[in-house]
């Protein structure tokens, strides 16, 4: 009697504790463009700050990928400026678009 008390008190445990940390899930997709031309950015890294998940662009310039509310995307890709956005923690939403425009970058 005492090992199913024990164990229903640990199964409960780790089903709070998965709720209590779970984000609720987006689906974030757009195109990255390039901020001149408007031509699509091929092969650009989007992913989420501080985390290893994200995607690349395809050659179509088209990114789509699950992230949590509240989160910051990141799009990076070599010769153009990073661009920074963030998720709305009170987006009622289940999907998000967003297309993305980045400068190039100069250097002098």
């Amino acid at each position: 009697m005492m090992m199913k008390k024990l164990y229903l008190f640990l199964v409960l445990n780790c089903l709070l504790s998965v709720v209590a940390f779970s984000k609720d899930i987006i689906q974030f997709s757009g195109f990255v463009r390039d901020a001149e031309s408007n031509a699509v950015i091929p092969f650009c890294a989007v992913y989420i700050q501080n985390e290893n998940r994200g995607t690349i662009t395809g050659y179509d310039g088209f990114f789509t990928f699950a992230a949590g509310k509240g989160d910051t995307i990141l799009v990076k890709s070599l010769g153009y400026k990073s661009f920074k956005i963030a998720i709305p923690k009170d987006l009622e939403l289940t999907s998000f678009v967003k297309d993305v425009s980045l400068e190039r970058e100069t250097y002098e």
